[in-house]
């Protein structure tokens, strides 16, 4: 069978899943009472495009969930085709579902339709922008290191390159930002980017937890488990999670001993990196247990088939994941060009560059012990997690939430299992 059939025979087992669903619009029932008859993972997906766009219906949210799993490929292709031009890709809900590129320099393309198994998207085209998505990190880290030495309080940046903007937090208030506008109207200039202040008292941190139960455990401290995968050069196979968990872990599932379903075992720690752009560790697993790519989801105690992992998610699309802690949620991918402060490397007071990306979401929870989850919309997966912002980790106390791109893991030699 061709991969292409493969894909597509998986895709239309996810979708079959929830098509059912859809022959509620012939009953006269109303929205609240359609939401309650999902499945819990497309109840999740669903409240949280719904939370974005108010004016679509339960079957309509469902159909747009539906197509952005499916372009997910052809967005693949989009970045490999246009990779010395490309600033942004992002998936838009007005006045339609589409994916919007946007391209450096003034050679107009086109626009597309592509046809999936969920049905027809349009691809638009818009070409004329400043810079390409990589010249834009490098803007960014320019603008950092020179706000970082002239505005005290400087927490980070979070870039928004289709928009050639950016948000410079810093700890403080409205006052405290006015202080510092002459200096933001000066880096406007100098690097051609549109910035503004956003103040916080509330910094990033890095998500592990000393309390409750998890995935990966370590005297009493807890991660979440990220993706398993195959290091390249000697092709040993093991899992991952954020570098900045403990080396020395323990694997545990969702069971208990009580019904039998119970599985702990340690792992074997094999290296780390962790810096300004990277925040990783790989494991093996010990024999007789097999690494499978899968990933909890709505359940724990069934597990999710990840087809594919892909590099970096597209702004505005819709990213997932089970911490530990938090459980199951979705959100937003607002931008692909973030930084969550100083909070990289070993001791996690360096200054992280703007290569991680930021979810946000009404509906989002996130939480110490979370670190290191997987991170995917329905069969693809994207990343995993670094660090949130979260009081409590119930659904809608998340503030926000930063993931690693899967990129980095590639860079550091491995692929998906």
């Amino acid at each position: 069978m061709k991969a292409g059939a493969i894909y597509m025979s998986v895709l239309g087992l996810l979708f079959g899943s929830i098509v059912s669903t859809t022959a509620l619009a012939q009953k006269n029932v109303s929205e609240s009472e359609k939401l309650e008859e999902l499945d819990e993972e497309t109840a999740v997906a669903v409240s949280s495009l719904l939370s974005r766009v108010k004016s679509l219906s339960v079957d309509e949210a469902i159909r747009r969930i539906q197509l952005e799993a499916a372009v997910a490929p052809s967005i693949q292709d989009i970045r490999r085709e246009y990779a010395g031009r490309l600033t942004e890709i992002s998936i838009e809900q007005s006045p339609d579902f589409h994916v919007s590129v946007k391209l450096k320099g003034d050679g107009a393309v086109a626009g597309r339709q592509w046809t999936t198994a969920a049905g027809k998207a349009r691809v638009e085209f818009s070409s004329g922008h400043l810079f390409t998505e990589e010249e834009f990190t490098k803007q960014l880290k320019e603008i950092r290191l020179a706000a970082q030495s002239a505005i005290p309080g400087f927490v980070g940046l979070t870039g928004y390159a289709g928009d050639n903007e950016a948000e410079v937090r810093i700890r403080g208030d409205e006052q405290d930002a006015k202080k510092y506008m002459g200096i933001l109207s000066k880096l406007e200039r100098a690097y051609r980017v549109k910035l503004r202040f956003k103040t916080s008292d509330v910094p990033e941190s890095n998500s592990i937890y000393a309390i409750g139960g998890a995935v990966l455990q370590s005297n009493n401290s807890y991660c979440t488990t990220g993706f398993t995968v195959k290091h390249v050069a000697t092709g040993l196979k093991g899992i991952i999670t954020a570098a900045h968990c403990p080396d020395d872990v323990i694997y545990g599932n969702y069971g208990s001993s009580q019904n039998g379903t119970l599985v702990t075992f340690p792992l074997i720690f094999q290296d780390q990196r962790n810096d300004a752009q990277t925040d990783v560790q790989w494991h093996r697993i010990p024999s007789p247990h097999i690494p499978l790519l899968e990933a909890y989801a709505s359940s724990t105690v069934s597990t999710r088939f990840i087809a594919n992992v892909y590099n970096v998610p597209a702004k505005d699309g819709t990213i997932c994941f089970r911490g530990s802690r938090s459980g199951y949620s979705c959100g937003i991918v607002t931008s692909v060009k973030h930084s969550p402060g100083n909070i990289c490397g070993p001791t996690e007071s360096m200054q992280c560059d703007e290569v991680w990306f930021k979810v946000e979401g009404s509906s989002l929870a996130c939480g110490g012990g979370d670190s290191g989850a997987a991170m995917f919309f329905q069969d693809t997966g994207y990343g995993i997690v670094k660090s949130a912002r979260s009081d409590t980790p119930l659904p809608g106390e998340c503030k926000s939430l930063t993931g690693m791109p899967f990129s980095r893991v590639r860079a550091w030699g491995f692929q998906p299992n």
